[in-house]
């Protein structure tokens, strides 16, 4: 007989050897029991948040769930859970539908899905009803490079067609984060994105290893949404990455510019930007390229370990607001680090 549960602490080391015997034998979450802790534990309810199927006591399936209210407590009536490490051993009593009906079955969220699932998983969430779809991937280059070492150039691309937006600029945050800047409106965005300011700082600030950035954006001196930004390296060359952002949409119209001057001014070949759920005549405005996923350029992902390779990420998202809910690169396990490093 299977048993499906969450896991609490006692299966902790099981599940973590589990994750290490038959997904990968590196992977974090089978190593680094500190971050295993970090981004899974919930203390108030003494539990980890993954989902364990056992068969004679023995874990033969798993599937973990990263939530937002893991990340500030507010967000617990408008909460957003991503599945993660779906995974069940083959030749077993089979417990993998179960194992993803768990999470929607037995918590409260408004929005549920995962970033980053293959063909075969695609399809099984769009016949179980999801929304599925692909993060569309913008990027800029550095203006005074000639030779790139990260990316593939095999065209020269055209000026911008960007909204000329002088008096947009960003700035590097220097102190506390706090979304009041956005007066009125702070409620209606952080339903919209599902991200307050404790989320901002617990996820990215104080972050266990990697070290984020935040840039507020302004027009014309008004503050109008901020980027959350990672340094990724390979063979001492830089990229920027966008990995999440908040604010209005307008925000990103004319960002090419300011951009392209961050880009010079820490030395980085490129920037680049996934995101869902922001309008396309804004993204069409905002002056960076569109990565059609061709030969004639690759804008690399993965830097754990490097790959010189566009990345297609597919998502699956089911939802009780009506509007597109904004998706980004930090969202899901999407920028987590890959690999235990002692």
């Amino acid at each position: 007989m299977v048993s499906i549960n969450f896991c609490n602490p006692d299966n902790i080391s099981s599940l973590m050897k589990f994750i290490g015997d038959n997904w990968a034998s590196e992977h974090i979450l089978a190593k680094d029991f500190k971050f295993m802790k970090w981004q899974h534990y919930e203390g108030e309810k003494n539990r980890y948040n993954f989902v364990i199927a056992k068969s004679n006591s023995n874990i033969i399936g798993c599937h973990g769930f990263i939530n937002h209210s893991r990340f500030s407590k507010k967000l617990s009536s408008n909460d957003t859970v991503w599945l993660v490490n779906w995974f069940a051993i083959k030749g077993t009593p089979n417990p993998g539908l179960d194992l993803l009906f768990f999470p929607e079955k037995n918590l409260r969220f408004n929005r549920i899905g995962t970033i980053g699932c293959n063909d075969k998983a695609t399809k099984i969430f769009k016949k179980l009803g999801f929304e599925v779809g692909e993060l569309k991937h913008y990027f800029t280059i550095n203006p005074i490079i000639n030779e790139f070492k990260l990316i593939n150039k095999q065209k020269k691309f055209a000026k911008s067609t960007s909204e000329n937006k002088e008096n947009k600029k960003i700035k590097f945050l220097n102190g506390k984060l706090e979304l009041n800047i956005f007066g009125n409106n702070t409620e209606e965005l952080v339903k919209k994105f599902g991200k307050d300011e404790i989320f901002f700082i617990n996820r990215y600030i104080k972050h266990l290893y990697y070290k984020y950035k935040i840039y507020w954006i302004y027009d014309s001196n008004d503050p109008v949404g901020f980027f959350v930004t990672r340094i990724c390296e390979f063979k001492g060359k830089k990229a920027l990455r966008i990995v999440d952002f908040f604010g209005y949409d307008k925000a990103l119209i004319g960002i090419n510019k300011p951009l392209e001057k961050l880009l010079i001014e820490i030395d980085a070949e490129y920037v680049d930007f996934y995101e869902y759920g922001i309008d396309d005549l804004i993204m069409s405005k905002s002056g960076l390229y569109r990565n059609n996923f061709n030969n004639q350029i690759t804008i690399p992902n993965y830097f754990e370990p490097f790959v010189k390779k566009n990345i297609n990420l597919r998502w699956a998202i089911k939802s009780n607001s009506s509007t597109a809910i904004p998706m980004f690169k930090g969202d899901c396990d999407q920028d987590r680090p890959n690999r235990f490093s002692k």
